[in-house]
């Protein structure tokens, strides 16, 4: 019997879609995109599918960790149909951006710098126990 695709290699492919590797601790999780043009690319919601302990309401210390950029951040938010607040609180590298819309969860941007750079991979940590 002959198959038109190897199973091997599509499961290798729909991988490199949906990058998300777990580590034990349940409020960090890493994150990745690949891009396409060099200005700010969206990069993902930080969302309850990667982290337990994150919330449309409420606030939190989100720190990220990349080749690229570090930065932490200080954000919250009272009312879902509300923007959140929130505070860079330090930022290395290139320019990190995190997004809080009314109803949404945050959303991480990331403007890129150097023209070589095909995929990007981000370690979140999310910290709500303050």
């Amino acid at each position: 019997m002959s198959f038109f695709f190897n199973i091997e290699s599509l499961s290798e492919s729909f991988g490199e879609l949906f990058i998300t590797k777990t580590p034990k601790d349940q409020d960090s999780f890493y994150m990745s995109t690949n891009i396409s043009k060099y200005e700010k690319t969206g990069v993902g919601y930080i969302n309850t599918y990667y982290c337990n302990t994150i919330r449309d309401t409420g606030a939190f210390f989100i720190i990220i960790n990349s080749k690229f950029a570090n930065a932490i951040f200080a954000i919250s938010k009272t009312n879902r149909m509300d923007n959140g607040v929130i505070n860079k609180l330090c930022n290395s590298g290139d320019d990190l951006d995190i997004l809080w819309d009314q109803g949404e969860y945050p959303y991480l941007q990331f403007t890129c710098k150097d023209n070589k750079t095909k995929k990007l991979e981000f370690y979140i940590k999310v910290v709500t126990s303050f």
